[in-house]
């Protein structure tokens, strides 16, 4: 009497999530420096921003 092989289950494989361009990070690093003279503007801007939302619901 043969023994019957055990058929080996096949693993899923992971799909890798793709991390947008090679060598981003390294660019991101270099631009950090530069963004964040440009960041206290944006800020600014930004937070003047969420406040006139705010005044535009007072006013309603």
């Amino acid at each position: 009497k043969k023994k019957k092989k055990k058929k080996k289950k096949k693993k899923k494989k992971k799909k890798k999530k793709k991390n947008g361009r090679k060598g981003d990070r390294e660019r991101k690093r270099v631009h950090e420096k530069e963004n964040k003279k440009n960041n206290e503007k944006t800020l600014k801007i930004r937070s003047d921003r969420r406040i006139y939302v705010y005044y535009i619901w007072e006013c309603v």
